[in-house]
């Protein structure tokens, strides 16, 4: 009996290692790189690094740690690809792309399928908030550098159209990169009121507003409305209608005001040689400006009217992609029914929303609540970027509704029984 108490200690303490590695990949692959350089040697060595201990997990405690439900996911998407393929061959050269492809977007070790599996590892939401703590601050490692060399270079590199690679004054990524641990150390210093994860939020949003684009910060303020509306229903607040009174009163306050305080806050940005995008286009009024989302989701509406039944996994690529190099609709709404038919990709649709309203309005548990408003919030940059085949956030939304439905059905078979 000791032994066996061991041996979970042993393989719960490397689950949780290979967690932390997994959500903090982006500095084990910038340590990887700095040392080996970029390519296949990189990459295996990192993935071993990462995935390792959950190996040396599942060998020790399968039952805990092998979970069927991911292998029959991953399966499933695999199969969904090759039928694509065996029915639309001209897809070929868009699945072997290096950028963009099957292997780049989807089967990389640290793209977003594999978070599914890390997520549905632990039921236990603490744990999970406990380990992303850590991955966050691992991580902040990367998002200094990155923005220490973009700084120093005057300069970012992103895709625009047909350019893979062009100067721009803000990344379009890297304020989506760090939006979600920005979220988790925000939700920890609310709940908490622990200094160093307000530091780490505070750290985390300075990155957002001078080096992202403007999507993320959108997103932060969905997090926020939703996380007032979630603990007013949580705690059964009086004066409800008070409370929204003032929020109301401030946000018009600060609205009638913005165009002065954005102007005042980009002049001391300037006066440091720093320049965030998000605050110009706000003092400029130019928030709402289109950057080409308009002819996307003009030509997947199209593509949709044409041709109603789905064209398969990646199926927007072929057409896209004469827009913009990366191919996707920038809509997961539109990537649904483009991919799998407006019937069956309308079903997928309607499920996940019941789900995201059980999990953030309904759920009585304040931890899985707020993993999951902090995952959802992330994930809502789906509605306007991204495509849901790579981002991790999607993936861990997916794993952490079907961790608490077995955990739920599970408590609901023990009642019964008794």
């Amino acid at each position: 009996m000791r032994l066996t108490s061991k041996v979970r200690v042993n393989a719960d303490f490397l689950a949780q290692l290979s967690f932390v590695l997994y959500f903090s990949s982006s500095t084990v692959r910038m340590i990887v790189n700095g040392i080996f350089g970029t390519g296949n040697l990189s990459t295996f060595i990192y993935s071993a690094i990462i995935y390792l201990p959950l190996l040396v997990a599942c060998v020790k405690n399968p039952q805990e740690y092998v979970k069927l439900d991911f292998f029959i996911l991953y399966f499933a998407v695999l199969l969904f690809f090759l039928l694509t393929y065996l029915i639309h061959p001209e897809y070929g050269y868009y699945y072997g792309r290096s950028e963009f492809g099957i292997w780049d977007h989807v089967l990389n070790p640290y793209r977003g399928i594999y978070a599914y599996w890390f997520i549905r590892l632990f039921n236990d939401p603490k744990k999970i908030l406990k380990n992303l703590r850590i991955s966050g601050w691992f991580t902040m490692a990367y998002f200094f550098v990155a923005f220490y060399i973009a700084m120093q270079r005057g300069y970012w590199t992103g895709i625009v159209g047909q350019e893979s690679s062009v100067q721009l004054s803000y990344s379009l990524s890297f304020g989506y990169s760090v939006l979600p641990f920005a979220l988790i150390f925000l939700y920890l210093a609310l709940k908490t009121g622990n200094k160093l994860d307000l530091a780490g939020a505070v750290i985390d949003i300075a990155f957002i507003f001078v080096g992202g684009s403007r999507g993320p910060i959108l997103f932060l303020g969905i997090f926020g409305i939703l996380y007032i509306l979630t603990e007013l229903r949580a705690r059964k607040v009086r004066y409800k209608g008070v409370i929204f009174g003032i929020i109301a009163g401030v946000t018009v306050f600060l609205y009638s005001a913005f165009s002065a305080v954005c102007t005042t806050l980009n002049s001391l940005l300037s006066s440091i040689g720093v320049q965030s995008r998000f605050l110009t286009m706000l003092a400029e009024g130019t928030i709402t400006t289109d950057t080409g989302r308009n002819q996307i989701w003009t030509t997947a509406i199209q593509m949709i009217k044409e041709w109603p039944w789905g064209y398969g996994a990646m199926g927007s690529r072929h057409v896209l992609s004469k827009i913009i190099i990366a191919g996707y609709p920038h809509s997961i709404v539109l990537e649904f029914l483009i991919d799998f038919g407006v019937v069956l990709g309308s079903i997928f649709l309607v499920v996940m929303a019941y789900h995201i309203i059980r999990m953030v309005f309904f759920n009585k548990q304040e931890a899985w609540r707020g993993l999951f408003l902090i995952f959802f919030s992330s994930a809502c940059a789906l509605f306007i970027s991204m495509s849901f085949w790579s981002v991790s956030t999607f993936w861990c939304c997916l794993g952490l509704a079907v961790s608490k439905h077995l955990l739920d059905r599970r408590k609901r078979i023990v009642v019964k029984f008794r």
